[in-house]
């Protein structure tokens, strides 16, 4: 089945902007990033931020901002791996971003496989963080919100 990324939640003042992959069956269906109840993207946020679930207009109030590597795909259930026939999104248009942190492996490997996307990155403007996914248990939550904080705190210096 053909599946469409969201819209991204950023505007002219954001400077960090999250990437994931593409949004899973729990957060099409409700029309959320991140909406599955284990995922652990908002729960990290109200950690590191105190932003509600949801909250976007908090996050941009932050300078963060929220998209997806991919624009278009076939996929069938919410697994990364089962994605074929894939276009990709073009974060060229937003030259205000300053950091790109990506939500996954996968997300950082696709953002590269657009070269405009390619472009954009430098040395030190991104990260790979651990995916805030329940599929990805390689890693304890704890674990994974600790990369998160030192991430956010080591780029928000700089913001």
């Amino acid at each position: 089945m053909q599946i469409n990324s969201f819209k991204p939640i950023l505007d002219g003042e954001t400077q960090i902007l999250i990437i994931g992959t593409m949004p899973g069956v729990d957060s099409l269906k409700s029309g959320h990033y991140y909406a599955h109840a284990q995922n652990c993207f908002w729960p990290f946020m109200a950690q590191i931020f105190g932003i509600k679930r949801y909250d976007y207009s908090a996050l941009l109030k932050c300078k963060i901002g929220l998209w997806d590597s991919l624009k278009t795909c076939y996929r069938q259930g919410s697994l990364d791996s089962s994605i074929t026939n894939k276009t990709f999104n073009n974060f060229s248009k937003y030259p205000q971003i300053k950091f790109y942190l990506f939500s996954s492996k996968n997300a950082y490997n696709y953002f590269l496989q657009n070269k405009a996307n390619k472009r954009l990155l430098t040395e030190k403007n991104w990260a790979i963080l651990p995916s805030p996914s329940p599929a990805y248990a390689l890693m304890a939550k704890r674990e994974k919100l600790k990369i998160w904080q030192k991430t956010f705190a080591r780029i928000l210096r700089k913001v």
